[in-house]
């Protein structure tokens, strides 16, 4: 590789792109999806008018109390509402998953498509798809782009591990959730000193003001990559990589 060539671009309009097409998956997300949480309580009053009214042709005054019909219409009302949280958290953690999974893939696809214009060859390719997102960013910092260093890492990195999380229950994940971030696995149910069991995978939440900073962050990162990286910028490669790339180099 030529030490003057540029080895790795970003194209200004496609960095427009990617940024336009991630705040219209979020933007989107939150008007068709999440949106439809903002009337839970009013929801779940309903829920118990329903209830009584389908009980109402089965109540005998001479058999049965009012009061315990109410009284089971508010159990019911609260149980449909405590579903909707949790399904209002299900989807909000799906959408950042689906968030989180469309930045890794269209990072790996830009990355192997600028190296294939230089590396001809299937196991380079196989090796940056294959590689862990610390692996690839491994890589990106050889470029000297220090993107562990950069104020948008932190939430990139908790966002990687609310997913995993979200994905795959107990696990390394959710250890390093635990210890790095625990404030997403916080239970509200009892004060922390009368806790009898640590918190686990089900305690994982977020909040839409979490939302906006994992979306902030991916910005941040796609506004970050530099507009053109030089092959001579380019340090010692990862070992993973460096012998998939010799793999593909023709014989001497």
């Amino acid at each position: 590789m030529m030490a003057g060539r540029v080895l790795f671009q970003m194209w200004g309009p496609f960095r427009d792109g990617l940024i336009a097409n991630h705040r219209f998956y979020v933007s989107e997300a939150r008007t068709r999806l999440l949106s439809q949480f903002g009337t839970m309580k009013e929801d779940a009053d309903r829920y118990a008018d329903d209830w009584l009214a389908s009980r109402a042709p089965y109540f005998n005054p001479d058999r049965d109390d009012p009061a315990d019909a109410y009284e089971q219409a508010w159990d019911e009302s609260v149980s449909f509402y405590l579903q909707l949280e949790d399904l209002q958290k299900a989807t909000r953690l799906s959408v950042i998953a689906g968030m989180y999974h469309e930045w890794e893939k269209q990072l790996r696809d830009w990355v192997t498509r600028e190296l294939g214009r230089v590396i001809h060859g299937n196991h380079s390719r196989a090796a940056l798809w294959k590689a862990t997102i610390d692996q690839l960013v491994d890589f990106l910092e050889c470029w000297n782009w220090p993107v562990r260093s950069r104020p948008y890492f932190q939430r990139l990195h908790q966002c990687h591990l609310v997913v995993n999380v979200y994905k795959h229950g107990e696990g390394i994940s959710f250890e390093k959730l635990h210890k790095d971030a625990p404030q997403f696995l916080k239970r509200d149910d009892f004060p922390e000193p009368l806790l009898r069991f640590p918190p686990d995978y089900t305690n994982l939440t977020v909040t839409d003001d979490d939302l906006d900073q994992f979306s902030d962050a991916i910005v941040a990162f796609w506004q970050d990559v530099p507009e053109n990286t030089f092959a001579s910028q380019i340090g010692e490669l990862p070992k993973w990589l460096k012998n998939a790339i010799e793999k593909d180099q023709p014989p001497a």
